[in-house]
Parts: structure tokens; sequence; C-alpha cells
């Protein structure tokens, strides 16, 4: 029976959303129901262990495919040739067999290498299709593998092998005090393909990752005493450099590039024309976030006393959290105000001389707080009601975040109560029981309860135990308001 389309479908969005661990369940769970052998949902299942690191599992499931089938042989041997490769990547050598039998790593590597290179020429053997020889280059690119042909042999602006439509370049090139640029090297690096990890979804475990794509071919043709310099046949497209090699024994730094993504014509001539300068590093990524000097809320002047501008340079979410930065100390709330890079007020709480407030980041985003002291305070915007716990009876209360409860001991009733009585998560359902496993013999002789710190953002409370044992048993509840999370040291 085959595998139903919606099932597929599935599968192929949970490992898109890169949720491989869903997509492995599911994958066996459809497999288990089918009675038929479904190949499309083994190669799925394929992806979502190699995504999980289970490379091992990976290449039995392949194997055992291979056993059964002679059906997609090109392309179950092309997998196993990358598993193979994989293995030498993202860390198998520790649990594999080859570091208990005593082989370095650099030995593990060359074997893996030496398998993945074996099942790569035996996909070569089978592939007799221009659609399998296109899935086979693509696989060795992605290894690093690639067989190009015999680069074109290049001679001053004209390729000797079999170019497309093609048009001449002209260009000129001076110094920036007018001088020619003569007798000097031009280079023009022509367009070529290339295959780079889409870094949203890079998942490698490998720190960076190995540039694949082609040879990068170049014309190259030299400046006369003025400066000027032709190529005779360029393919008609979109190039990648032009750079120009001075007299390395006269410039620090000889090879300068002063064009990119040259776009070459289907007229006869192009034309471009260039000053060449010292070379400059480029400037720092200027995003710091600019505030005004004062602010009017409500008739209210406030004066800015600090700023701080957060930077993601991630392709993944900065998460919610608290984030500190130096604000002057400051007695009562009232006599801040700390607003964002589009000028709207945030809740903040005041930690000695730290200003904490809830921050998150975009992917790749940055957002800028300003932090400003009211010139007259006695007029200042109300600030946020502090974060304590809800007292029930005379020994329990409640910690609540917004997301979660917790209920712990108050009061001086009923000293033997656990710190962490019992829990509601977001379901709103109470859940535990809290209890001491004390020492055999050993009772609690007195607590005591005190709040560190608290405010409109976060709670901090020291729960104290004196033990008829002589020992005292301290322990420090953290909570912070909006999340279902509560901290215990």
């Amino acid at each position: 029976m085959p595998p139903d389309d919606g099932c597929v479908h599935e599968i192929e969005s949970l490992l898109e959303r890169r949720c491989f661990e869903t997509a492995r369940r599911k994958c066996l769970q459809a497999i288990s129901l089918n009675q038929g052998d479904s190949p499309r949902l083994k190669m799925l299942l394929h992806s979502a262990l190699v995504f999980l690191g289970e490379i091992g599992a990976a290449q039995v499931l392949v194997h055992q495919m291979l056993a059964t089938s002679d059906a997609n042989a090109t392309e179950l041997t092309i997998l196993l040739a990358e598993d193979y490769h994989l293995l030498t990547q993202n860390g198998s050598y520790r649990s594999s067999t080859e570091a208990k039998e005593g082989l370095t790593e650099e030995e593990f590597n060359e074997r893996m290498r030496k398998r993945s290179a074996q099942y790569f020429e035996k996909a070569a053997q089978l592939a007799q299709t221009e659609s399998l020889k296109r899935t086979l280059d693509a696989a060795l690119m992605r290894c690093g593998r690639i067989v190009n042909p015999t680069p074109e042999v290049i001679v001053d602006g004209t390729a000797t092998g079999q170019m497309p439509q093609s048009a001449s370049l002209r260009g000129l090139l001076r110094f920036v005090d007018g001088q020619p640029v003569g007798q000097a090297t031009v280079t023009l690096g022509l367009a070529f393909n290339f295959e780079a990890p889409d870094p949203t979804t890079y998942l490698e475990p490998d720190i960076g990752y190995a540039f694949k794509g082609e040879e990068q071919k170049v014309l190259v043709t030299h400046t006369d005493l003025l400066g000027r310099f032709i190529f005779e046949e360029v393919p008609i497209g979109r190039h990648e450099f032009l750079a120009v090699t001075l007299d390395p024994q006269q410039f620090n730094i000889p090879t300068r590039f002063f064009a990119q993504g040259i776009e070459i014509g289907s007229e006869a001539e192009n034309y471009v024309e260039a000053t060449i300068d010292e070379w400059e590093s480029a400037p720092p990524d200027a995003r710091e976030h600019a505030f005004e000097k004062t602010l009017n809320r409500l008739g209210v002047e406030y004066r800015l006393i600090s700023s701080l501008t957060l930077k993601n340079p991630f392709y993944y979410e900065f998460p919610r959290q608290l984030i500190s930065f130096k604000g002057q100390a400051a007695s009562g709330f009232p006599q801040r105000l700390l607003v964002n890079s589009s000028n709207e007020a945030q809740v903040f709480q005041q930690d000695g001389d730290r200003v904490m407030f809830f921050a998150q980041l975009a992917a790749r985003g940055s957002e800028g707080y300003a932090l400003y002291r009211a010139e007259n305070p006695g007029g200042a915007i109300p600030a946020e009601d502090d974060f304590t716990p809800n007292v029930e009876g005379d020994s329990t209360a409640v910690i609540d975040t917004g997301r979660a409860k917790f209920r712990i001991p108050w009061g001086n009733q009923n000293i033997e109560l656990p710190p962490l009585i019992s829990i509601q998560g977001e379901d709103g359902k109470w859940r535990g029981k809290g209890r001491w496993v004390l020492p055999e013999g050993c009772r609690i002789l007195n607590r005591e309860i005190t709040i560190q710190k608290t405010g409109p953002l976060f709670l901090e409370i020291h729960l104290q135990y004196d033990l008829s044992n002589g020992g005292k048993y301290t322990i420090r509840l953290g909570a912070q308001r909006g999340e279902a999370t509560l901290s215990a040291h």
C-alpha cells in the first residue's frame, strides 16, 4: 500500500520546520502502518536521522533498502557516500568502533573518507542518465569532491576554449592624483556557480563551513602607458570582480579590487572607468541608536542619563530575558524613565546601580534603550506595582508570575513546610507535594523568610532553616514576571 500523500507532506513540512525528532517518529509510525514497502517514507526517515546526528542508523536503513530492492540503487549509493562523509564532520569518532579499536581521530576520518570515495565511485558507475549524473555532481559538491572539467587556458584577454556569446570590455584606470595606472595587470573574475548553506537553517556542528563551488576562472589583460585596457571577448552576463595588480615594490597592497558585479551587456562595447586609491578598511557597522538629550512626557522634563544598544548578529531570535546596564543608583522609580528606540516607555527595575529590564531581539536585529531622569520628580510617571507573593492564610503564599504559580511557606506557622510546596503550570493544574528528606533524627527548629529583592519585574526570596543537628539550610528563590519558571539556589 503506497504511503498516504497527506502523511508524506506532513513529514516533509516537519523537516522543513526542523522538527526532526517528530518527523522521525511520524516516519516510523507511517512505515509500520503501511503493508507494502515505502521507499519514499524511508528516504524521509533517512533525512530525519541524519539531521538528528544518528548517521549509523541512517546507514543501516540505506543498506536495508539496497538489500531488498535494486530500485533507486544510484540514489541510495550516493546517500551512503554522503553519510560516510558526514561521519568525519559530526564528532562521531568518540563513540565509534574505530575509537574502541585504538585508531586515532585522523585515522578514523581517513577511513571514512576512503569509504565515501568508494561509494561515490560506485555511484558514478551506476549513474547512466543525465538526471542521475546531476544528482551525483550535486552530492560531490556538497562533500567538497567537485570534479571540474579542465580549466580553459587564459591568455591576455581571451580564453582559448569555446566561449558563449560575448562582447568587449574597455576601461581606463587613474590614480587619485590623475596619473594613469600604466603597465599594470587587470583581472576580470568571471561568473561561477557556488553553493553556500542557508544561515537560517545551518545545523552542522562545525565552526563555519567549507566553500563549495566551481574553480574561479578569470580573464587577464594589461593597461597601456595611458592606463587603458581592453578585454576583447567577455561572456555576456554579470561577472564577479575587476582587480588591478600594481608593482609590489612600490605598493604595500598591490592588488586592488575596483569593481564588483560587472554587467556585460549585448552591446558591442562596454566601458568602465575607475580611480585606484589607497586601500582602507570598511567602516564599522554603525547601528548605535541615537536618543534625544531631553524628553517631555506628560509635562515632565526628562534628561538622558545613559543608553545601550543591543545587537543580535545571529540568524536566530534572541529570546526574552533580563538585561542590565549601569544607570546610576536611584531612590524611587518615578524619577526614572526607560524608553526603546521607538521612544516607547519600558518597565524596568533598579538593582543598586543596575537598570534591569526584559528584552528580546529578532534575528539579525538590534534595539536601543535609554534611561532618563525626571527634572521635576514630583510630576513623573507613576511606577509599576511591585512583584510580591500573594499571602494565603497563616502559613503559605503564592508567587504568581502570570504564566505559572508556585506555593511556598510563609509566616511563622508550620515551620516544617518545605521551601516549595506545589506548582501550577500553564495548564492551570496544581501538581506536586513538596517534602523534606532529612537525616534520621534531624528536625526543623526555626525558619526565617525574607524578601531580598522586589520590583515590577523580578522577585528574590531567601528561606533559611535551622536544623536540630546544628546545620543550616538556605535556599534562594527567584521569579521573573511573565516567565513560567522559578530559579532555586
